[in-house]
């Protein structure tokens, strides 16, 4: 499982790797608010033209109130009336004149008045939505400086900042990853190196490069800058270079920064 730990990190380059994976999102995060809003932007000239639509056809009304941008979120407030005949009736006969003309209210008063409803009900929910993203990658800023902060503190003893390296200045990276540490330096472990198909296979798995990057080989026959033009496999980069054979290979390879 990618970032398996919790209070509990082996390493400080495991808590980087996993921060570099948050702080990316995080920008990630920035790209999406800015696609909302955005999004809100063009809401609002929609509802823009929905309202000058709904106040031109009131127009034609002389007693249809004209309404303001904030009509339709408030709701209307019922005189006090007192009745003079009964209500039954009244209730009868005012359901028979709106059958009569029930197309026409709800092509010129219903669908446009919940078109503005509705784009109002987006524009509220997408703005909420702004606003949790914001606070939250506020608080992923937040915990990660929490969490770094510690690793300075006397006495912190969950991780072990430096980890302890052997004799020969050199040691394998959990087992049987296919790393290892040199002199500081992280390298990929190299078993083969193929002239027919211009290939490299590492032991575990090929660095995270991609077409264009560059590797360093060193410690065989093919040291030197190599140019990653594919992948053949998870394990294995295919370079543009020429290249030696070595099967199997003790070369070493570090990505090109």
């Amino acid at each position: 499982m990618a970032f398996n730990f919790l209070g509990t990190i082996e390493s400080l380059s495991d808590f980087e790797e996993f921060q570099e994976f948050v702080e990316t999102e995080a920008i990630n995060i920035d790209n999406k608010i800015d696609h909302l809003v955005a999004e809100v932007q063009r809401y609002q000239e929609l509802l823009d033209k929905f309202l000058v639509a709904d106040l031109t056809l009131r127009n034609s009304y002389n007693k249809s109130d004209l309404p303001d941008k904030n009509w339709l979120s408030s709701p209307r407030q019922n005189p006090k009336i007192k009745i003079t005949v009964p209500d039954a009736l009244n209730g009868m006969d005012v359901d028979s004149l709106k059958k009569m003309f029930l197309d026409n209210i709800k092509s010129k008063r219903e669908k446009n008045e919940f078109k503005i409803k509705k784009v109002r009900d987006l524009i509220e929910q997408i703005n909420n939505e702004i606003t949790f993203l914001t606070d939250q990658k506020d608080l992923y800023n937040e915990t990660l400086s929490r969490i770094s902060s510690r690793f300075e503190m006397d006495g912190f003893k969950e991780i072990e900042k430096y980890a302890s390296e052997d004799n020969e200045n050199i040691k394998n990276i959990k087992g049987d990853f296919g790393k290892a540490t040199i002199n500081g330096v992280e390298k990929y472990m190299i078993t083969a190196i193929n002239v027919v198909d211009n290939s490299i296979t590492f032991e575990r798995s090929a660095p995270p490069v991609k077409k264009g990057d560059t590797i360093i080989v060193s410690n065989g026959k093919n040291d030197g800058v190599k140019t990653v033009v594919g992948h053949k496999s998870y394990k294995t980069v295919i370079v543009s270079e020429p290249l030696v054979q070595e099967s199997p290979s003790q070369s070493l390879a570090v990505i090109n920064k």
